[in-house]
């Protein structure tokens, strides 16, 4: 929460991304509590292990914020889609293959090997978007098709090539400042 662009992206996408979509009392005030214990440096949580069943709960947590954000304006906004993109990169095994060789612990994820199988050996933009097509079509994933959401697979496209050819750092800057102009 302490990383400028890390913290900016999770502020933002809580409360002007998700806390409008919600129709519960004080929803602002309990995502301002939520951002004081992930600000809490005493607690430490490494982010890898956040990882454990990630896709189940991306589902879960994050789908029914992007569904009721497409119903509520018309697409879902593109710090969502980041969210979406960045799991999905990860999801490709990079990291984790890192890990092992390194002899640390990988968290499970059921279902990333159904996401890593459908990962294209070329990364250009129709490949790309063939990959998040494919991936959000899969209702065993999401438990429904992702790209009947108007502009999803496009915008989920356009995020995950950020991540890939500009690295995290440099996407989450362009999603900021596109944000702010």
């Amino acid at each position: 929460m302490m990383h400028p662009r890390v913290g900016a992206f999770i502020r933002r996408t809580l409360l002007e991304d998700i806390v409008p979509t919600l129709n519960v009392p004080d929803a602002e005030a309990f995502a301002r509590s939520v951002l004081e214990r992930f600000e809490n440096p005493f607690i430490r949580h490494a982010l890898f292990d956040i990882t454990l069943h990630g896709t189940t709960k991306f589902r879960v947590r994050i789908i029914p914020s992007m569904i009721r954000a497409a119903n509520r304006n018309g697409r879902v906004p593109d710090s969502l889609l980041l969210g979406f993109a960045a799991p999905l990169l990860l999801s490709r095994g990079d990291l984790q293959q890192a890990r092992r060789d390194a002899g640390l612990p990988v968290p499970v994820d059921e279902l990333a090997g159904r996401i890593r199988a459908l990962w294209p050996t070329s990364v250009d933009g129709d490949s790309l978007r063939t990959f998040v097509e494919g991936v959000s079509r899969d209702k065993t994933l999401w438990e429904m098709d992702l790209t009947t959401i108007p502009r999803f697979v496009d915008t989920a496209t356009r995020q995950l090539s950020n991540l890939v050819t500009l690295g995290a750092g440099e996407a989450l800057d362009s999603l900021l400042t596109a944000s702010v102009a």
